[in-house]
């Protein structure tokens, strides 16, 4: 199965954006 670039970017942002949120979360 081939992803198309978009969608890899898109997965990429959604990881980072996840961890950013973590973060965010854990420091109070």
């Amino acid at each position: 199965m081939k992803l198309s670039p978009s969608i890899m970017l898109s997965v990429l942002i959604w990881k980072q954006t996840r961890i950013y949120i973590q973060r965010k979360l854990d420091v109070r």
